[in-house]
């Protein structure tokens, strides 16, 4: 339980939310970027970093948490614990310099360790900021001004337990609904749609307790589909009524969490988790889904999403606090691992075009290629002393990054 209990402050794998509206070329508006899947648009990574390394262009004190940075445009928006109220900042990319702040009072207290401040990155949509604490208050504020448009606390409306961190799970944005991984298993609210503009609640469905994972979008023929991994099962909804279209068994009971988010590569899903889960590939089509193979030792990622690149995913296998995590390359179509690379550390993930930046919780940058044939490591700098948990966040060739103590945004090429 000490290991476990030092596990998550990252789950912002588990860290807000997909849109299914299109972000513009360069901005970062959620967790893992404009399609919710750690691939950067219209961003270029230099092949080398300067030679004193990236730029630090800001730094901005911060108090607890692991919530990543949200961006649009030159605003970027900051979630955090002060004391005993949960912080939200909108600042500027270029100086770092706030814009408004807008706060909400909180008791929260983790049962097993770890930050008891946000988990969740962040969403920006249509003017608005939507923010869910890790206490249940899910809000949604205007960008501009920061004024709260509405708020709601899922958790005490609907008698979900907080779990190991609190909340953590982020909602996923469909045409106007908010769908939620909330957890509400006493009343029949484990997945929760709000209509998004009042924050009213549209339906609940499933028995099922929270993960850490958040839910995506599945696109097929026109029609919008949620693939959300939950404690113990995936499912599959329509967004429109809620209703549950299959399910398949993922995770396991006891001291163990779901916290990577799903991956989709065309008709193709991939699951991973640790904690003696492992990783689950199979299809998925407007029917269901159908396992093709799954393995507890293949590769367990404790909370990084895989990236896909073509017909190849990246992924980190390990935990974060025990072991040697291994950085890799693998083929899930045919179960087989093109390359393996160990001693850098546990990192998060993000792609643009050919290359990968690997940020490791130790605080160092990694520039490497997408290369199936073996590790290529183009670059590294160390870009801070801290512990680097929270997703990074890649907007107009700057990485904003959040360590114990600040933000810092950094400008990756000359």
């Amino acid at each position: 339980m000490p290991h476990f209990a030092r596990f998550l402050l990252v789950s912002c794998s588990a860290f807000l939310c997909i849109c299914d509206t299109p972000s513009s070329g360069g901005d970062w508006p959620q967790i893992l970027g404009p399609n919710r899947n750690g691939i950067a648009l219209d961003e270029q990574l230099p092949t080398r970093f300067p030679k004193s390394g990236p730029r630090q262009i800001w730094s901005h004190p911060v108090g607890n948490g692991v919530a990543g940075a949200a961006i649009q445009g030159d605003q970027v928006i900051l979630f955090h614990r002060v004391e005993n109220e949960e912080v939200v900042e909108c600042c500027s990319l270029k100086t770092g310099d706030t814009n408004w702040t807008t706060r909400f009072p909180t008791q929260f207290r983790p049962q097993v360790g770890g930050t008891d401040g946000p988990l969740a990155t962040p969403v920006i949509q249509d003017g608005r900021v939507y923010v869910f604490g890790t206490s249940g208050i899910l809000a949604a504020l205007d960008l501009q001004s920061g004024e709260i448009r509405w708020q709601k606390n899922l958790l005490q409306t609907y008698r979900a337990q907080e779990g190991y961190f609190g909340a953590g799970s982020c909602p996923l944005i469909i045409d106007d609904l908010l769908i939620i991984n909330a957890g509400g298993f006493r009343t029949e609210a484990g997945i929760i749609a709000l209509n998004k503009n009042s924050g009213d609640v549209i339906w609940k469905t499933t028995s099922e307790h929270a993960s850490y994972s958040s839910p995506v979008l599945y696109e097929t023929g026109g029609e919008k589909l949620v693939l959300l991994s939950a404690r113990l099962t995936t499912y599959l909804n329509n967004p429109k009524n809620g209703e549950v279209i299959d399910s398949i068994p993922f995770g396991k009971r006891g001291p163990t969490v779901n916290a990577a988010n799903p991956v989709l590569m065309g008709d193709h899903f991939f699951l991973t988790a640790s904690y003696g889960i492992g990783s689950v590939w199979g299809t998925i089509s407007a029917t269901g889904l159908n396992v093709e193979w799954e393995d507890s030792q293949f590769l367990a990622s404790q909370y990084t999403t895989s990236i896909a690149d073509q017909d190849i995913l990246f992924g980190v296998d390990g935990r974060q606090d025990l072991g040697d995590p291994v950085f890799c390359c693998f083929d899930p179509v045919n179960k087989k691992r093109l390359w393996e690379e160990t001693g850098l550390g546990y990192a998060t993930l993000i792609r643009a075009g050919d290359k990968i930046l690997h940020m490791n919780t130790s605080g160092t940058l990694r520039l490497v290629s997408t290369n199936r044939e073996e590790y290529q490591e183009l670059d590294k700098a160390k870009l801070t002393s801290g512990t680097t948990r929270a997703l990074p966040a890649l907007s107009s060739g700057h990485l904003v990054i959040r360590d114990d103590d600040q933000f810092l945004c950094f400008q990756l090429s000359e």
